[in-house]
């Protein structure tokens, strides 16, 4: 039987996609080993960057996670990046040939130090800073007029692009929005969307050969349970990375 016209197909991978999205956004908090419950400390997430391909590839995403601000920071206190890459084109063609049970996907934790502590502040100013320039449509209600944003520069499908992400926390406000990138001409927000970028991914690429940091993931729903829900892994499949829970 052809696998493509077996059940398992595309079903499979839709519930594999689904997985992996969860797991590409992250935990709601990271704790340390030293104190898994969170009782007196645990990180919580204040930027998250995605970057996925037209045509389907490789998708990843960086983050980064602080000190509750429910808890006293000050300069020594722990940042993590956590840096998750889902091989999304490897498991849908895998799914076509066997009904897989858990994403190819790998989740790094590396702690921010020294200098980079004081590069990633700027970084992440400047990208707060570029929010204004973001070229947002003006459609309204298009039922009432299909032809309102048509002139718009960005009402164009652009296809063989990279897609991206950004979800932001700060004090004052939550903002999440989705772009694509390659686009001619880049605005501010796109330029400090890929320094960032390119710097969390630096950060964890370092960190490659040198002890993991002992944390551990804490979401809404344990990963492994939503796999059962899916239809997938059993509800004790093992978490993608140490310290999962």
């Amino acid at each position: 039987m052809d696998p493509t016209n077996s059940k398992e197909y595309p079903d499979n991978y839709y519930a594999i996609a689904e997985l992996a999205a969860y797991l590409l956004r992250g935990p709601r908090s990271i704790t340390l080993a030293s104190d898994p419950t969170g009782l007196h400390y645990w990180l919580d997430p204040v930027v998250r960057l995605k970057l996925s391909s037209s045509p389907l590839d490789i998708t990843r995403a960086v983050a980064v996670y602080c000190v509750s601000r429910m808890m006293d920071a000050n300069d020594e206190s722990l940042v993590v990046v956590r840096d998750a890459t889902w091989r999304a084109r490897a498991d849908k063609e895998g799914s076509k040939k066997q009904s897989l049970q858990w994403p190819s996907i790998g989740i790094a934790q590396t702690p921010v130090t020294g200098e980079d502590r004081v590069t990633l502040d700027a970084l992440l100013r400047d990208l707060d800073e570029s929010q204004s320039s973001f070229p947002f449509p003006i459609e309204g209600l298009y039922v009432c007029d299909p032809a309102a944003g048509s002139d718009q520069p960005n009402a164009t499908v652009v296809r063989g692009v990279s897609y991206v992400e950004m979800s932001r926390l700060t004090r004052f406000c939550y903002v999440e929005m989705r772009w694509a990138l390659d686009l001619p001409a880049q605005t501010r927000l796109d330029r400090a969307w890929r320094r960032l970028f390119d710097y969390l991914s630096k950060i964890s690429s370092g960190q490659k050969g040198k002890p993991a940091i002992e944390a551990i993931e804490k979401y809404e729903i344990e990963p492994g349970s939503l796999a059962s829900l899916l239809g997938l892994a059993p509800n004790q499949a093992k978490s993608p990375c140490p310290g999962s829970a």
